[in-house]
């Protein structure tokens, strides 16, 4: 029994160990457009940083709907909270009003534009009303897995965070 035990411990560990940030890079390449489709909400997973390539982080992803006064239509703003790339991988899994609070006073949907499809993302401008917090540009698609999403600069190709979204986790 302990053998048995031993060999699936062994699988379990190699299988979370090929998860690193290119492998996070590839799997956003390869997917789709997303869907509008209940997107709207708080959605956890996991992320990589390109500072710590293999170490695996707790993110998290709001997408806010709302009507666009420039278009009178539905729109969203999608949103990456300050501060939520952090390293207790399951923090956002279960959320509480402390959490809730704490993430929303991270984020200034306020001074963003609204999402755009774009090079088969949808894709926006996040915002940081904070110093040392870089803004940048923040692109969203869509597998079989969930969201993927990727965060680097505005300026240039850049990349400096990409997750993999698979649980909602709030609504709107």
């Amino acid at each position: 029994m302990k053998s048995v035990f031993a060999i699936v411990f062994l699988f379990t560990s190699f299988a979370f160990a090929s998860d690193n940030f290119e492998s996070f890079k590839k799997n956003f390449s390869a997917a789709a457009e997303p869907t509008l489709e209940n997107l709207a909400g708080w959605h956890s997973g996991r992320c990589y940083t390109s500072r710590e390539p293999e170490i695996e982080k707790a993110g998290l992803l709001v997408v806010k709907a709302s009507l666009n006064p420039a278009t009178n239509q539905e729109g969203v703003k999608i949103i990456m909270p300050a501060g939520s790339v952090r390293g207790e991988v399951d923090f956002w899994d279960q959320l509480d009003d402390e959490k809730i609070e704490v993430a929303s006073s991270m984020m200034w949907p306020e001074n963003m534009a609204f999402a755009q499809m774009e090079s088969g993302s949808l894709a926006n401008i996040l915002f940081y009303d904070m110093p040392n917090i870089p803004s940048g540009k923040i692109s969203l698609r869509q597998d079989k897995q969930g969201y993927q999403l990727r965060f680097g600069d505005i300026y240039d190709d850049a990349e400096w965070i990409f997750c993999r979204l698979d649980k909602k986790v709030l609504g709107e």
